[in-house]
């Protein structure tokens, strides 16, 4: 028996066991870093050669004779590059001389050679019964490191762990017990608290063990300068000259602990990030601050910019060095924009060090508070703005009101919204207004008179703008409208800059507004306002982004909100703005499911729930699970949901805001498992238990709707049509096309099949063009069976066909499943449609040829940008003919079209 491994094959432990034991013998030489899991494959290669009955010894200086009768043997040596010169000799040896028996010789080195050992030292002797195998354990990639974390991590702390792990196992187990603060601090500033420490007896203890003292001694105070390092500044912390500086760098890269600069700049960095953490822990406090004060005044002879400082200064500067707080504060403001947490570390040094309360100081803990707001560090937030409050002389009135406005955005952003409007009208009543019994009533007109002026002019206009957002939100549209307006009397100048706000609130005011005219005017006017802005000032208006992305959604815009919220979180993401990357996340997740991007909705929505925890955000991170059980029915049915539906129902503090859509997606949920009689039980008593909010009752239409067909479904007639009809007069009481559709498919579940097919086929219409993907899948679904029902088998095919084909890409199995099922119930009823077509263009007077056949393919069931894809033409082309084909028919929508020419074409869109 003999074995070939292909030439073309990576060697594996079970392959060269196998050979083993067909009668080769192999030299294996595993490389990598120090705890890249070189020692997890060399113990694998134990583990297969015992179970094949191969004798397993490791490589000592002792003599290990080979037991009689066996069948092979597999002899170890784990870290060759720092094994004991008895331990090298003997594998030296061991490769010198022909084996009795097959054998395998397995050891682990260093990616590297070290100087003295040149790469062949231990290759050189093997004799020519032994073939060479190398193999090199490279990096964990994300998929395999998701693996070896713990179930429920979620994505972005498992994007943290990837990153700062750099794909090593080793440093993977001592990070992965490190809370959420500490991983964030590593990642932002290159050290944190407390220490990863690498497992006891792992490569990285013996690396860190075997450097002289002189490298330790530049290890550490590398470790000082940052992850990535000159020499130069070393030669000030040691006090030593360069070339003993240099000399002690080429060992530590001998032993893979630093790694010279790919370019060949006088640079190296850390092998590793945590080595950085590790080796800066190990030299005493004392001599840590020494250190970082020697760094500081180095960069400051080099002329080095205040942000490189900042990192040494706020570690060394002693109270009182008001050079020192200057230079901080100056880099704190620098860097406020783009990562706010840094700016409020830096802030709160310069406070430290300024050990006053003059205006310097003051005014760096005023944008301390400003950096913490951002950050969403609720706890720094209150504790600074209590000690400028309280602070004698009293803060200017601007100043105390843009503090106000900040603690609205967190008690809003947290849930707190009956202390955010607290403090609102608080706020407005010392900035000019007066409190009336239910909305504070604005003051008189004043144009802003002086720089002072300008400024409460400007505060002032901040709160009404949030108020106005406020009110939105919570269905109070008049109160939003007085804000807008106050907002706007403040003075031009003032209120543009808070315009975004105030038009988002509108079109938040405007998404149940019976004036369809009125409210496309509003959500123009505010998708210009966010158009306008760059991405800096997009970056400080993120709440704005947040509520008009929210009113697209809830008016059945989805592709608009994922524009607006996927450039919304790109400036989150860039600015670090952490709050506002909480609140967005959520809605960018829902946009995602509504457009049927399911997978990519469930990452989103993990993450969300992840970043709004962090921040104490509950009614944030129940709306993340909300999304990620509407994302589960899609993808995986209502088996996989349903437990999850209801552990959200069931949730301690879920804010009542939330309970009536936590309810109706759990009631969706058990309608699709086909338990309609629970689904119906639940809305019911949710209905009896609490009267809806008025933002809620604007939308009732989708609520009553699944109350219909839960009914429908459970053979309640009576309730199923009085349901119906109410969710048809709510419809059309806002004019929103997913409210419409909802009604249409309540409607269709209590006629029958002939008026079903025309209520249905508007539905799938009205879905396609709002780009509702999955609603369109579903309701053709609805369609295909309704048609079958009628006995137009040839129409029930094209629907069905349309339904999965839509399903496919998005990745809902359920839907697939349902489609599937259809067309298997087609093919029991009768012969399939050999195309889509299944008749001949409706003739309709004077159409041309081109308008004929668009109108056909529009019956059939396609969108326009399915039939412009079809026909290579763009959507305005198609657009442009359907306007013709309209004039020349006198026929004035797109579901009259259908219905005209139906009893000739296929039903569809």
């Amino acid at each position: 028996m003999t074995y070939r491994q292909p030439s073309d094959e990576t060697p594996t432990p079970a392959g060269l066991v196998a050979a083993c034991v067909a009668g080769l013998s192999t030299a294996v030489e595993i490389t990598g870093d120090p705890g890249s899991g070189r020692t997890h494959l060399l113990r694998e290669f134990t583990t297969r050669a015992t179970a094949a009955g191969l004798a397993v010894t490791g490589v000592t200086g002792d003599a290990h004779p080979v037991p009689h009768g066996t069948r092979g043997v597999l002899r170890y040596a784990d870290d060759a590059d720092h094994a004991p010169a008895p331990v090298r000799d003997a594998l030296a040896g061991l490769l010198a001389r022909s084996p009795a028996v097959p054998t395998v010789v397995a050891w682990t080195r260093t990616r590297a050679p070290l100087p003295d050992r040149p790469d062949d030292a231990l290759t050189a002797h093997v004799g020519a019964v032994y073939r060479v195998a190398r193999l090199r354990v490279e990096p964990l990639d994300a998929q395999r490191l998701a693996r070896l974390l713990p179930p429920g991590t979620g994505p972005a702390r498992r994007a943290l762990l990837h990153t700062l792990g750099a794909g090593n196992r080793g440093w993977l187990e001592a990070l992965t017990p490190l809370p959420d603060d500490a991983l964030r601090d590593l990642a932002r500033t290159g050290l944190c608290a407390p220490v990863p420490e690498p497992p006891p007896g792992s490569g990285w203890h013996r690396a860190l063990a075997a450097p002289t003292d002189d490298e330790k001694t530049v290890l550490r105070y590398a470790a000082v300068l940052g992850t990535c390092f000159s020499p130069a500044p070393l030669t000030a912390l040691t006090g030593w000259d360069l070339p003993r500086v240099l000399g002690a760098l080429d060992g530590l890269a001998a032993h893979r602990l630093v790694l010279a600069d790919p370019t060949g700049a006088p640079l190296f960095r850390f092998a590793h990030p945590a080595l950085r953490v590790l080796a800066h822990a190990q030299l005493p406090p004392g001599r840590r601050i020494t250190a970082h004060a020697a760094a500081a005044a180095h960069l400051a002879r080099a002329g080095a910019p205040a942000p490189e400082r900042a990192p040494h200064l706020a570690r060394s500067a002693a109270p009182g060095d008001g050079a020192a707080a200057r230079t901080l504060g100056e880099a704190a403001r620098q860097v406020l924009d783009t990562d706010p947490r840094t700016a409020a570390d830096w802030f709160a040094a310069a406070v430290r060090v300024g050990a006053g309360t003059g205006a310097e100081t003051t005014g760096n803990r005023f944008q301390l508070c400003v950096a913490a707001a951002r950050a969403g560090d609720t706890a720094r937030f209150e504790e600074e703005a209590r000690v400028l409050l309280s602070a004698s002389p009293p803060l200017p009135a601007a100043d105390r009101a843009r503090l106000a406005d900040l603690r609205v955005r967190l008690h809003s952003a947290t849930g707190r919204e009956r202390e955010a409007r607290a403090e609102l009208r608080s706020a407005l009543a010392e900035a000019g207004g007066t409190v009336g019994a239910v909305e504070i009533v604005p003051a008189p007109v004043r144009t802003p008179d002086g720089p002072a002026a300008r400024q409460e002019a400007l505060a002032r206009a901040a709160l009404h703008a949030r108020a106005a957002s406020l009110a939105a939100e919570r269905g109070d549209g008049r109160g939003a409208r007085d804000h807008a307006a106050a907002a706007a009397r403040t003075g031009a100048d003032t209120a543009a800059r808070w315009r975004t706000t105030v038009d988002a609130a509108l079109a938040r005011d405007a998404v149940h507004s019976s004036d369809a005219a009125h409210r496309d005017a509003v959500f123009a006017r505010g998708g210009a306002a966010v158009d306008a802005l760059t991405d800096a000032e997009l970056t400080d208006r993120l709440d704005a982004v947040g509520q008009l992305a929210r009113a697209h959604s809830l008016s059945g815009r989805p592709d608009r909100a994922a524009r607006l919220l996927a450039r919304g979180v790109g400036c989150a993401r860039a600015g670090r703005r952490t709050l506002e990357l909480a609140l967005l996340l959520p809605e960018f997740a829902w946009a995602q499911v509504r457009l049927g991007r399911l997978s990519a909705a469930r990452e989103t929505a993990a993450e969300a729930e992840e970043a709004a925890l962090a921040l104490g955000g509950v009614r944030a991170a129940h709306r993340a699970r909300w999304v990620s059980v509407a994302a589960l029915l899609w993808s995986e049915g209502a088996d996989g949901a349903l437990p999850a539906a209801r552990d959200l129902c069931a949730a301690d503090g879920l804010p009542a805001a939330l309970r009536r859509p936590a309810v109706a997606l759990t009631a969706a949920v058990l309608l699709a498992a086909d338990r309609p009689d629970e689904a119906l039980d639940l809305l019911v008593g949710c209905a009896a238990d609490r009267a809806p909010s008025p933002a809620e009752t604007a939308g009732d239409a989708p609520w009553w709707s699944l109350a219909a067909r839960a009914a429908a479904a459970a053979g309640r007639s009576g309730a199923a049509h009085a349901w119906a009809a109410r969710a048809h007069a709510e419809a059309l009481r806002v004019h929103i096309p997913t409210h419409e559709v909802a009604a249409l498919r309540a409607r269709a579940a209590v006629a029958p099949d002939d008026e079903a097919v025309t209520l249905l086929a508007r539905a799938a219409g009205l879905s396609a063009d709002s780009g509702c993907l999955l609603t369109e899948c579903r309701v053709r679904l609805d369609l295909a069976e309704r048609l079958m029902g009628a006995g137009r088998l040839r129409e029930a095919a094209v629907q069905a066909g349309l339904a999965k084909s839509g399903a496919e890409p998005t990745g809902s199995a359920p839907l697939r499943r349902a489609a599937v099922a259809v067309q298997r119930a087609l093919g029991a009823r009768g012969p399939r449609a050999r195309d889509e077509g299944g008749g001949s263009p409706p003739a309709g007077p004077g159409l041309s040829p081109r308008e004929a056949e668009i109108c056909a393919m529009v019956c059939r069931g396609l969108s326009n940008r399915a039939v412009a894809e079809t026909l290579f033409v763009s959507v305005k082309t198609v657009e442009a003919h359907l306007t013709r084909v309209f004039r020349k028919t006198g026929i004035r929508s797109r579901a009259a079209l259908v219905a005209a020419f139906a009893p000739s074409s296929p039903v569809g869109v």
